[in-house]
């Protein structure tokens, strides 16, 4: 019965539309209503749907539709993984390389790396006991922590529980969603805090020794992209982060929810112009058991500037939370020339 209604030329000319409509849905999703535009967040999922309906047309026997599906879906990947990671990235890369290159024929050198974790979390994905929401987070035994949607019912957990470990830390307490803590275990050499609107963001600097003496971090959370309005909003907010890295030659660090996937308009501009590269390698966030997560949403991020490279990067998830966080561990080279 299936089969025979597909061999019909109007439903096919339909289906085909249709396919096509998708992809275009999660490229240009700016140019679409929108409720049309939230199945961007879905892209992964979408592009799988478009592998598994061009097995399900050619076990139906409809090449026209088969390929279509199968094209639709080779798009998708492709359009995912330049987004994930820019040309500009792998040109950056390429001319690091050449620059090695040459430094080598002049000088020797020896080099060593200095390693850093970082960990980003929300309490609002946090779990129902607070007790098991600060074991995740202690785990991670990370170097660096970003801790957003901070309360004051949440305050006395975060003195209890990470005070003790990380003795440097500075804390926005807010009623609402735009609590911010940042916990180090290095000294700050300096923290402070900027706006956008009414949201605020940490921005600060802490030593790791040796010869990385300033590394930057900015921690941050957008308003939740929920209407086109908000999406100017977050695309604001990125600009003046932009604006404050423009001239900035350190190390850094961006942290945060962004509330927009990695593949969006805004993040791919907001990448393009501050070079920034992205821990996440893969479409699927995947955890610290190497698991996928098939619905989870990419929406909390980690970018670092090109004097790192991520050696790891994973989701957390909690007991009755699917996810709380993300961590990351990064390497930084640091070089003791010697004139030959």
């Amino acid at each position: 019965m299936l089969t025979k209604i597909l061999h019909n030329s109007v439903i096919q000319t339909l289906l085909l539309l249709a396919l096509l409509a998708g992809v275009g849905i999660c490229i240009f999703p700016e140019y679409s209503p929108l409720p049309i535009r939230f199945a961007e967040k879905f892209a992964v999922q979408i592009m799988i749907g478009y592998l598994f309906g061009g097995v399900l047309f050619l076990m139906l026997k409809q090449p026209r539709l088969m390929f279509a599906s199968f094209g639709c879906c080779a798009a998708l990947a492709i359009f995912l993984k330049f987004s994930m990671n820019p040309r500009e990235v792998f040109s950056e890369k390429k001319q690091v390389l050449i620059q090695e290159e040459t430094i080598q024929e002049e000088t020797i050198q020896e080099t060593e790396s200095v390693e850093i974790k970082i960990a980003h979390f929300s309490l609002s994905d946090a779990e129902n006991d607070p007790e098991l929401t600060f074991e995740k987070i202690l785990e991670t035994e990370a170097d660096l922590i970003s801790i957003q949607e901070v309360t004051p019912i949440w305050q006395p957990y975060l003195e209890s529980y990470l005070d003790s470990i990380y003795p440097h830390n500075h804390t926005i307490l807010d009623l609402g969603m735009y609590g911010l803590s940042v916990y180090s275990k290095y000294a700050f050499n300096f923290i402070d805090t900027f706006y956008y609107e009414e949201i605020p963001n940490l921005v600060g600097s802490i030593s790791l020794g040796n010869e990385i003496d300033s590394v930057y971090f900015v921690s941050t959370h957008a308003v939740p992209a929920f209407s086109q309005s908000a999406y100017k909003r977050v695309e604001e907010h990125l600009q003046l982060i932009q604006d404050y890295l423009v001239e900035l030659n350190h190390p850094h660090f961006i942290i945060g929810n962004f509330y927009v996937v990695p593949w969006s308009k805004e993040v791919k501009e907001f990448r393009s112009v501050t070079k920034l590269r992205d821990s996440r390698t893969g479409f699927m966030p995947s955890y610290r058991d190497g698991t996928l997560s098939f619905w989870d949403i990419p929406m909390d991020h980690i970018f670092f500037s090109k004097h790192f490279e991520c050696s790891g990067f994973k989701s957390v998830s909690g007991v009755t939370s699917n996810h709380i966080g993300i961590q990351g561990v990064y390497t930084i080279d640091y070089v003791e020339e010697k004139n030959q």
